[in-house]
């Protein structure tokens, strides 16, 4: 074992038992985040595969999302001069 180890059982060993629960509940979070390799929420990784897809087939033509959020604001709340 290796030296950081032996001092995070150590540190463990020191914990009350009505404590432990947050430090197995951190252990398990850093589990979950381990083992999601994206470290993306399902939404985006969506919208990146959906990115992936429209560059393919139009390579060439990089939307402007500022020009295009705007228009969709005009659209849904009309436009305010």
């Amino acid at each position: 074992m290796s030296e950081k180890k032996k001092e995070a059982v150590a540190l463990l060993e020191r914990i009350p038992e009505d404590k432990i629960d947050f430090v197995l509940e951190f252990i398990r979070q850093m589990e979950i985040q381990a083992d999601d390799k994206s470290g993306l929420s399902p939404k985006m990784q969506a919208f990146q595969r959906l990115e992936a897809l429209r560059k393919q087939t139009v390579p060439d033509i990089v939307p402007d999302y500022g020009q295009e959020l705007a228009e969709a604001r005009d659209e849904k709340y009309g436009r305010f001069d």
